[in-house]
């Protein structure tokens, strides 16, 4: 192994209530970089008529959203949604 430039461990974001990341392992090393994460979802495994309704609900979610907690939330569900939407069309 090489020398760490950056660790993080145990990384964890919320907003508000809602944890969005928990438990995130990160190491850059000279010429590697190394991501654990607790959760991952194979493409195959994405059902896409929920994705494509959770995002339905995040941007309605978005557009009646009053202040920043519910805005960030809702910004979190619809990129999330966009996003399995998007790895199981690959």
């Amino acid at each position: 192994m090489g020398e760490k430039i950056l660790e993080l461990v145990h990384l964890q974001k919320q907003f508000g209530d809602h944890t969005v990341l928990r438990d995130i392992h990160l190491s850059v090393e000279k010429g590697e970089v190394r991501l654990v994460a607790t959760t991952f979802e194979y493409a195959e495994a994405i059902d896409v008529e929920r994705a494509k309704a959770a995002e339905e609900r995040a941007r309605e979610r978005l557009a009646a959203a009053q202040d920043e907690k519910d805005i960030a939330l809702a910004r979190v569900k619809l990129a999330r949604a966009l996003n399995r939407q998007k790895v199981a069309a690959q």
